[in-house]
């Protein structure tokens, strides 16, 4: 087995103990971003396989993935239109020829990366609601579904509920842990 050399791995946190990493394999031309979340099983097992599939499908990774992630996807870059070198003993017709190329080249692989990039950039988005989006496609389809409870931070949970067939109920309980913001959310609900 060949063991693959990750380039430019950058690992972030997110205040609700979310861990991404991306990373990329340069001998595959692949870039590799992973998720981990406190209610990543839960989210899976309630509409979150069925999220991936629809949404992230063609970026699933297909065989080994990290085992200390939830999840896994893969960008295949090899694809990706590339740009010539400029030569010093090329003419100057042909340097400007070759530079208006890689400008377009630029502009193209922009246009096809951006996309993926803003997929990429809410998967945490689509990934933490995916019960509710579940829900609310039962609720179309006339279904019922039994309630969940999603703990999506440690101190915070929230559930989506059917009480009827082509109703979705989603509450949320949120836990602050400072005077102020206690006092504060009291006076916004007291206002609602």
């Amino acid at each position: 087995m060949i063991k693959e050399i990750y380039h430019d791995m950058e690992t972030c946190y997110d205040t609700d103990n979310v861990v991404y990493k991306v990373s990329g394999i340069e001998a595959a031309k692949e870039i590799r971003f992973a998720f981990r979340s406190l209610c990543s099983k839960k989210i899976l097992e309630h509409g979150g396989q069925d999220m991936l599939k629809q949404i992230y499908g063609q970026y699933l990774l297909d065989g080994a993935q990290d085992p200390d992630f939830d999840v896994e996807l893969k960008i295949d870059a090899s694809k990706l239109p590339k740009t010539q070198k400029i030569k010093k003993s090329m003419d100057e017709d042909t340097q400007d020829r070759i530079r208006d190329e890689n400008d377009k080249t630029r502009a193209e692989r922009k246009a096809l990366v951006e996309p993926v990039a803003e997929l990429i950039a809410n998967f945490k988005m689509h990934f933490v609601s995916a019960p509710i989006r579940r829900a609310m496609n039962a609720a179309l389809q006339d279904k019922q579904l039994d309630p969940v409870e999603i703990p999506y931070r440690e101190h915070e949970k929230y559930w989506v509920l059917m009480p009827a067939k082509n109703e979705v109920q989603v509450y949320f309980a949120v836990h602050f842990t400072q005077d102020t913001d206690v006092a504060l959310a009291r006076v916004m609900l007291l206002e609602w």
